[in-house]
């Protein structure tokens, strides 16, 4: 027997496979779905293996049909990862959701980048999975929290990269998209690849978990995303070298730190595949020969932002010590402003003050003036109103109220226009 299979109970296979029987004998009793209710059941089952190909592709060939349809796969595996106590069904659930990022089609990526934004962080967490420490089974429980953890950081990153990572996209195409895209963005896409980076060399098997064939499956998945991901990360860090020179200090410095964050990931990425490589399933990979950043590339960084560091900069005013006045930094003194003089009046020679003041009424000004050359400057007045005295009005001047009349008296028609003391009542 492997070593894998040590601590394995008699009692908790049949428990397995009697919850696995119940489960499918309800999926071919339910409704709308059944069908496909009852794959996701035994292509999710306790037995520890691979889940069967064929239940698994007739799960992607629903990314195919309609969005409700695919809406109900992607809830019901997510219900199944949520509700397990059992590692195999839980590694199964997030196999099988990797693999419809990959291969189900649009609609499997659009529902789960969405599900991920409206249940916030951890979307794919399973809160009830639960393991002993001293339990054999700890190393293998381990590792799929940390592949959940993987998944969830892959699905925010789509949302960083607006478009999920596909194997099947060549380098040109990322190119001519990065080409076009302003610096902040591609600082925010950096950080975010460079993060999933992180959460991916994590996943490396320790103890049983590396002897696993389940494990190894889903590993599999894991390291073709690896290349993937070192091609966009390589894209994006010449990109941003290639606009040093008009990039502002701090971009600069940023560029510089994911520089030298990118070249200790792929150290530690190197790692990770090495290790991978001793595994029977890993190993055949290929490992990168070609590194996501050289050093010559970051001493050269260095090099750019330091001489833009010792560039004078604008010049800044100082208080002088000894005069108490303000000079420049280089020891010029300042323009001294000019002096706030008051504005004069428009003025034109002759007889009387064309000057006019917010007091002095239009009517006092003279009317003619000399001008240039014997001839006369006139102005019009426009009309001006006599003053009249004020009156003040009241509303026995708008309205008679003095028409005294009975109102028993007088019918609907022959009312008094301007009587209104007796159609009103209170």
């Amino acid at each position: 027997m492997a070593g894998w299979l040590r601590g394995r109970t008699k009692l908790a296979a049949i428990l397995g496979l009697l919850k696995d029987q119940t489960a499918a004998g309800l999926a071919r009793a339910s409704g709308p779905f059944s069908h496909l209710q009852f794959a996701i059941v035994m292509a999710t089952n306790h037995h520890e293996s691979l889940p069967e190909e064929k239940y698994v592709e007739e799960i992607l060939a629903t990314g195919s049909g309609s969005r409700m349809q695919v809406s109900f796969c992607t809830q019901l595996l997510v219900k199944r990862l949520n509700k397990t106590q059992n590692w195999a069904v839980a590694v199964k659930c997030l196999v099988i959701l990797h693999r419809s990022i990959l291969d189900g089609g649009f609609l499997f990526q659009d529902l789960l980048a969405y599900s991920s934004i409206r249940q916030g962080k951890e979307y794919l967490s399973f809160a009830r999975f639960r393991y002993d420490q001293a339990s054999a089974d700890m190393d293998l429980c381990f590792w799929v929290k940390n592949y959940a953890k993987y998944l969830d950081e892959r699905l925010r990153c789509s949302h960083a990269l607006k478009t999920h990572l596909d194997n099947r996209w060549k380098g040109e195409v990322t190119q001519s998209r990065v080409e076009f895209m302003e610096s902040g963005e591609l600082l925010y896409q950096l950080e975010a690849l460079q993060d999933l980076l992180q959460e991916l060399y994590l996943c490396e098997p320790e103890g049983e978990a590396g002897e696993h064939p389940v494990i190894q499956g889903a590993l599999v998945l894991v390291v073709m995303d690896s290349y993937k991901l070192q091609d966009e990360i390589r894209i994006r860090i010449k990109e941003m070298l290639g606009r040093v020179t008009t990039l502002e200090l701090s971009e600069s410095l940023a560029v510089l730190h994911n520089c030298k964050r990118a070249d200790i990931q792929m150290q530690a990425l190197q790692t990770f595949l090495e290790n991978c490589k001793e595994l029977r399933l890993l190993s055949d990979i290929p490992l990168p020969k070609k590194p996501i950043v050289s050093k010559l590339e970051i001493h050269k960084l260095t090099e750019t932002i330091q001489s833009l560091q010792k560039e004078p900069s604008a010049p800044s005013y100082t208080r002088s010590t000894s005069t108490g006045g303000k000079v420049l930094a280089g020891g010029i003194p300042p323009r001294i402003p000019l002096e706030n003089t008051a504005r004069k009046p428009f003025r034109i020679e002759g007889p009387g003050n064309l000057t006019r003041t917010s007091s002095q009424p239009m009517s006092h000004l003279p009317r003619r003036a000399p001008g240039t050359n014997g001839s006369t400057l006139s102005r019009e007045f426009p009309y001006v109103p006599e003053d009249r005295p004020h009156t003040r009005h009241s509303s026995a001047n708008l309205i008679d109220l003095s028409f005294d009349t009975d109102s028993s008296n007088v019918e609907r028609s022959r009312a008094p226009p301007n009587t209104f003391r007796d159609l009103i009542t209170f």
